[in-house]
């Protein structure tokens, strides 16, 4: 995803940060300290989350299930 997110209440540029450790991923505006909430944000959240979500799988150990006993 590109372009810039917008507090439209302050007019100001909203900052996103991601913290892969914890998984956490805020977007605040710099000035009122709130998230700007649109659809465009929701949907910018939700795509970084899945995106952090799907890195940490894939560092996840290969398990193919119980052995089978014969």
């Amino acid at each position: 995803m590109t372009g810039h997110r917008w507090c439209r209440a302050c007019d100001l540029a909203a900052t996103i940060m991601v913290d892969e450790l914890g998984g956490a991923v805020v977007l605040t505006c710099p000035r009122c300290h709130t998230c700007p909430d649109s659809a465009a944000n929701r949907h910018l959240l939700r795509s970084c989350r899945a995106s952090l979500h799907a890195a940490w799988l894939d560092r996840q150990p290969f398990t193919q299930g119980p052995a089978k006993v014969a």
